[in-house]
């Protein structure tokens, strides 16, 4: 038997005949956003489709969908939603410029403020 963690601070759905092979994937419903100013929680829901095949030790992040028909190959970290049938494999590791605090701010109003920490919902 796997040994897979599921966070579900929010909710998750798993399609038909879908699937987590071998062991050690993730599955994460919220996320934090850490600014030079402050830092802030995202949550998102995690969805999968129907056929779906999801690699050992993968790691699915908040506020995904994953379509019908689609295989995420062995250690994939899947940080957006991917809708096109197919294979979907991480690629190596590469700078990303980012600046935390714009992002946060393109948030919009937080759902709750809970011990100090706006709570964002990630759509």
């Amino acid at each position: 038997m796997g040994h897979h963690y599921f966070d579900l601070i929010q909710s998750m759905h798993l399609g038909e005949n879908s699937i987590f092979a071998g062991a050690f994937s993730q599955c994460w419903t919220h996320s934090y956003i850490y600014g030079k100013e402050k830092h802030v929680r995202l949550d998102g829901t995690i969805n999968i489709g129907s056929n779906c095949y999801i690699g050992a030790s993968c790691i699915l992040l908040p506020g995904i969908c994953i379509g019908d028909n689609i295989t995420l190959g062995a250690g994939t970290t899947c940080s957006k939603s991917v809708t096109e049938q197919g294979v979907y494999v991480s690629s190596k590791l590469q700078y990303i410029p980012y600046d935390a605090d714009e992002r946060i701010k393109s948030l919009g109003k937080p759902m709750a403020i809970i011990d100090g920490v706006e709570r964002y919902k990630k759509e």
